[in-house]
């Protein structure tokens, strides 16, 4: 699934405003990463990382399909759309660096820094559509990101040696 099917299904949403393609885009690449946690080779803990608020993701639309009429409520506002949109192309972005980061040899030719910044650019993008599309969020964020940052040096401590 691609940004562009995204963006067709934020189309349909704002003109009949069905909001099932939308989820049902972002429950599908919430699947896939999953699964590629599963089959993960290589830096399971920078991936773990990332896993959690998957897992967070997939908790949050659990409760929304529950609520419907909110659900159609929040659908109905344009920059819930656009926020969810945004939302869907992070776990795009979430499943890509996944993918990448679990094969380690096409990782380990990437600089750490790199990495790192890409990690970090995607918590923080995930936490904050989150928070702007009210999911719950079950963990405590300092809490999270200690541990973050303890997966991050461990998995590139070990790429450098």
């Amino acid at each position: 699934m691609s940004e562009e099917q995204i963006n067709e299904a934020v189309d349909t949403l704002k003109n009949s405003k069905n909001y099932t393609p939308l989820i049902s885009i972002v429950t599908t690449h919430v699947t896939e990463i999953l699964e590629l946690d599963k089959n993960a080779q290589y830096n399971k803990k920078i991936c773990g990382a990332l896993i959690e608020r998957v897992r967070s993701v997939e908790f949050g639309i659990r409760i929304l399909l529950r609520r419907k009429p909110e659900i159609e409520e929040n659908f109905k506002k344009e920059n819930y759309i656009d926020n969810f949109e945004k939302f869907a192309k992070t776990m795009i972005e979430i499943k890509k660096f996944v993918a990448d980061i679990t094969q380690f040899q096409r990782f380990r030719f990437l600089k750490t820094d790199t990495v790192k910044e890409k990690f970090l650019e995607l918590t923080k993008r995930s936490d904050t559509c989150m928070g702007m599309l009210d999911f719950t969020i079950v963990t405590d964020q300092e809490k999270l990101k200690q541990i973050d940052d303890e997966s991050l040096k461990e998995d590139l401590n070990e790429m450098t040696e």
